[in-house]
């Protein structure tokens, strides 16, 4: 499997679904980012059973998976090449930009968990508004507190609320967003406040326990 890309492009998208990397899992696997090509595009993932985040990019010729390893962060940040090349054959991954080449190990992608797939109807928020909402209330979540609720910001209706149980944050929005409550973890809130500080309209549906955001397709998943 043969995969070129702008080095900006794909250095955004690494970052973006990096981003999302558990800081600690028992899962060696979680630690990378999934490459997806097919039919429909190409898309990195990143993310745990809490937290996930799909960037896109162009589509590609070649359609397949390839798990990119963490050092990969690394060339991406250092390399001055404008487009680099991933070239992915059993269990490795080459890597080459402006006359380098780098020989990664990597596991099988296959063996990653799959995310999931958006379903049902959405609803529709602005970016820009969704941005505001998360900075008048992420302040006062209680990052320290074992009650799950209390270390989210908490989308319900049309309200956004975070507390500490001593201070209180609400935020109305022009309409609501959703007839359940969502809570988004600190990390989850504060990604789609950098992802989605747009005039775009941010799609969001709730599948079971899940919300999933995005323009257009999804682009970061957290448990409600």
């Amino acid at each position: 499997m043969r995969l070129t890309f702008q080095t900006a492009q794909l250095k955004a998208a690494y970052a973006a679904a990096a981003a999302a990397i558990p800081t600690r899992t028992t899962k060696d696997i979680l630690k990378c980012v999934l490459l997806q090509s097919t039919q429909h595009g190409c898309r990195l993932i990143g993310g745990d059973s809490d937290l996930i985040v799909s960037a896109s990019l162009p589509a590609q010729e070649q359609l397949g998976e390839i798990l990119l390893p963490t050092v990969l962060g690394q060339i991406l940040r250092e390399t001055v090449a404008e487009t680099i090349e991933l070239v992915a054959s059993e269990g490795r991954l080459i890597v080459n930009a402006s006359g380098s080449r780098f020989t990664l190990t990597t596991s099988d992608a296959a063996e990653y968990p799959p995310p999931p797939e958006p379903t049902g109807e959405s609803r529709a928020i602005l970016g820009g508004t969704l941005a505001a909402a998360i900075d008048a209330t992420i302040h006062a979540v209680d990052n320290e507190s074992t009650r799950y609720a209390l270390a989210c910001v908490v989308f319900d209706g049309d309200s956004v609320v975070a507390t500490d149980a001593r201070r209180l944050a609400i935020y109305s929005l022009p309409e609501a967003i959703t007839t359940q409550q969502i809570k988004v973890p600190v990390k989850a809130a504060s990604i789609l406040r950098r992802a989605f500080a747009t005039p775009d309209h941010v799609l969001i549906r709730t599948d079971g326990n899940t919300a999933i955001w995005g323009i257009g397709l999804p682009i970061a998943c957290s448990k409600r």
